[in-house]
This record gives structure tokens, sequence and C-alpha cells, in this order.
């Protein structure tokens, strides 16, 4: 289907280190250099030595965050709003009313919208509610945790508003950063 040539290829086979060309078929590398010689291949793109690499799977884990979910109620086998703010409300009734609620789990995709403040406010009975997306990326959080944000600061770009221009409690990045950073110190208990 395909020959890459005129490469710097370097194939991670201690083996064979290096190539200069190399044939694919069916998505797959069948073959470097003289194992290719004199195949005819549909498409030949010359990378005028480029230096190619194989696909690398990023495979990591965020070891603090991984460590912080194991304390943290985890919502994700919730379906329902409702059964994520029953998850909650059963945690916060377990703590002290200055304690934050940390969940951890969160995807709105499965339960068709965001989750938002007021009902955190409700689920979390005032208590200081930050609900991590899975992604990272974003969170909902509870009034008591808006309230320690500051007036004014470049992430706050990142807070959702409803019409009213209120706070939904829906942070994305930056934003989602700042209420991370309010929850510090986490507690090595």
């Amino acid at each position: 289907d395909l020959r890459l040539e005129n490469a710097n290829i370097l194939t991670m086979d201690t083996a064979r280190p290096t190539a200069t060309a190399v044939g694919v078929w069916a998505g797959r590398i069948v073959g470097l250099d003289e194992q290719i010689a004199g195949l005819p291949a549909r498409r030949t793109v010359d990378l005028g030595g480029a230096t190619l690499l194989p696909g690398l799977v990023d495979s990591h884990t965020h070891l603090v965050a991984e460590g912080f979910a194991q304390r943290a109620v985890d919502v994700s086998a919730g379906t329902t709003v409702d059964a994520v703010l029953d998850t909650i409300a059963s945690a916060a009734a377990g703590v002290d009313a200055g304690a934050w609620i940390d969940v951890v789990g969160y995807d709105q995709r499965r339960l068709g919208r965001h989750l938002t403040r007021a009902e955190l406010d409700r689920a979390g009975g005032g208590r200081r509610v930050i609900a991590d997306h899975i992604s990272g990326h974003a969170a909902v959080v509870s009034s008591a945790v808006l309230a320690g944000f500051p007036a004014a600061h470049p992430d706050l770009d990142g807070v959702e508003r409803d019409a009213a221009a209120e706070p939904t409690g829906v942070l994305f990045e930056r934003a989602t950063g700042l209420a991370r950073r309010l929850r510090l110190p986490l507690s090595m208990g």
C-alpha cells in the first residue's frame, strides 16, 4: 500500500536500530530496506531525510490524582443525576460541616447534562463540594467553593455562567485549578 523512503527510521529494535525505507500493507509494517526492495507500492512518499518514529502510546498516570481518588467519593457508577446526588448526599452525611466532599468519576455525558452548584449545595448540605470530571479538565463545584474564588482573576474566564451571568458551578481548564488550589493542603492521613 505504502512505501516511505529516504528517511531516518528509528525502529526501536536493538537487532536493527535504523532503516531508510519502510513498507506498509493494510496499516501494518511489512518490511524494511532490502525486505521491500523491488516490491510495488500504491503510494511512495519521499521523506527527504526526515526522522520517522514508531507510533507511541502515552500511557501514564497522574499519581497524586490517583492517590487522591482513593479517598474520594466515586460517582462513576451513577447513571442519573439523582443517583449521583444521592451518593454525594450519603457521603456528606458522614463528615463535618466544614469538610470538603471530593468527588471523582464525574462525567456529564452519562447523565445527559452537567450537575449544577445548586444541586451540589443541596446534596452536600452547604459543604464545599468539588466533582472532578473524568477528563481532568473540568469540574463542578458548590457555592461554598465558588465563595473562595478571588473577585478578579484571569482564570475566572473558565467559570461557566448562566443567562443572568451567575456561575453555574461548572468550571473548565484553569478555573478548575483555582478550585483545586483552594483544596490544598491535602491530608496525608
